[in-house]
């Protein structure tokens, strides 16, 4: 088969065509970086989040993209998002690091940085329902 290809010049061409196309598609959709990428962001959370913080970000659900809302909406409406997202599960042993993490944030009280208060607002409006 090989042979056969290689005589005839029209189809050597047309699998050179193929095969610079698909290192294109493979340039432009290359897996590997986007794993690097996470990778490096894993790292930098890592890097810049203490480990209660760490704990309670991973247990934040993911984002849910939509179209702007005021801020009352927003407000009850990622209130709803944290207690209903069927895609989000938390395990019994996550959501027991998730309070003990949250609880020794709050203890903080005054020495709590500004990355402690957006992660402590992020799971409850008002802190006193936890």
């Amino acid at each position: 088969m090989k042979s056969f290809i290689s005589k005839d010049p029209k189809l050597r061409k047309k699998i050179q065509l193929l095969n610079a196309g698909i290192r294109q598609i493979e340039a432009r959709l290359d897996i590997f970086s986007l794993f690097k990428k996470l990778d490096e962001l894993d790292k930098l959370k890592r890097l810049l989040l203490e480990d209660h913080q760490l704990a309670l970000f991973e247990g934040l659900p993911p984002p849910i993209l939509s179209l702007p809302e005021d801020e009352a909406n927003k407000k009850n409406r990622a209130s709803v998002l944290l207690t209903r997202d069927p895609k989000f599960v938390l395990g019994k042993r996550n959501v027991d690091l998730i309070i003990k993490h949250y609880g020794y944030l709050k203890q903080k009280g005054e020495n709590r940085d500004h990355v402690d208060n957006k992660l402590l607002s992020a799971y409850m409006k008002d802190d006193d329902n936890l």
